[in-house]
């Protein structure tokens, strides 16, 4: 029925079944031509507010232009980086209030390299570099990060005295009170030591971390070892061998020793990396592998 009650206009089904208006794209319309409703076959339906559209329907759900309000109250149109939260020291991180959802970098500690016990004569060499910690990346909702979250940070492992290794870097975690996985990132491994009395020597280089329970997984890089010097002697190279570079980064630039002297190990400067070896060249005495450098949690807030 189609009629006219002296006040307003009905098109009223007055039969059984449904009412259908079928078109292959039907629009509706006021009397200024703007369009309200837009029904695309084998497409979206997409309402406007004064012919500006801002709710459409598509494969996966609807698309929003604008903001969102739900009883009175209104929602961001999105979100965005509110807040970043770095940890360096075991604690428990609370999120700031309205944060929607977080991701986290967790990084181990560090590795540090082993030294050297140099019983003088000719000989030259490089103890092990520490290896860099892994790197675990993942992103928790508000549900699954929960009221608080528990932090261990692992701690850069110690260079060796004289001859004996470096120490492993420690074990970093981020523990979620919510429903979400806890992430575990592991530190380096140490690097060995040497004891040089003549030739050449270097000690072998520490393994990089791993880790578990991250959506992206970075295993931490190997200490680096230079070029080792030749079992002739012909080529002389005094360059310490370099800890493991990790997510964040290397380590300082790489040390060396002239004729009759020996150095240190130098200590790793980025979060997670491992330390350098202890080098000598011509000379007496114990010198100490670098220590790796602690690990690190970062914690991006969205709101």
């Amino acid at each position: 029925r189609i009629y006219h009650d002296g006040s307003n206009s009905f098109i009223q089904d007055a039969g059984t079944g449904d009412l259908i208006i079928q078109g292959t794209n039907t629009l509706i319309r006021n009397n200024n031509g703007d369009t309200g409703i837009d029904i695309n076959e084998d497409s979206s339906v997409d309402l406007y507010f004064d012919n500006a559209k801002k709710l459409a329907t598509t494969t996966g759900g609807i698309d929003v232009t604008g903001a969102i309000t739900v009883n009175g109250a209104a929602l961001a149109g999105g979100v965005e980086l509110v807040k970043t939260v770095d940890v360096t020291s075991t604690s428990t991180y609370t999120p700031t209030s309205g944060t929607k959802f977080v991701t986290v970098y967790a990084t181990g500690g560090g590795a540090g390299a082993g030294g050297i016990n140099h019983l003088g004569g000719g000989g030259y060499g490089s103890g092990g570099a520490g290896g860099a910690a892994g790197t675990g990346i993942r992103t928790y909702t508000a549900a699954e990060l929960g009221s608080t979250a528990s932090v261990t940070i692992g701690a850069g492992g110690s260079g060796g005295s004289g001859n004996s290794a470096g120490s492993n870097g420690g074990t970093t975690t981020f523990d979620p009170a919510g429903t979400g996985t806890t992430i575990t990132a592991y530190g380096g491994g140490g690097g060995r030591g040497i004891e040089l009395n003549y030739g050449t020597l270097t000690g072998m280089f520490g393994s990089g971390g791993g880790t578990s329970g991250a959506q992206v997984q970075i295993i931490g890089l190997c200490g680096n070892a230079n070029a080792l010097n030749t079992a002739s002697g012909t080529t002389i190279n005094t360059l310490a061998n370099t800890g493991g570079a990790s997510f964040w980064g290397g380590m300082n630039s790489t040390r060396s020793a002239s004729s009759g002297s020996s150095d240190n190990g130098q200590d790793a400067s980025s979060h997670g990396a491992g330390g350098n070896g202890a080098v000598a060249y011509y000379n007496s005495g114990s010198v100490n592998g670098g220590s790796g450098k602690a690990g690190l949690v970062v914690i991006m807030e969205y709101a």
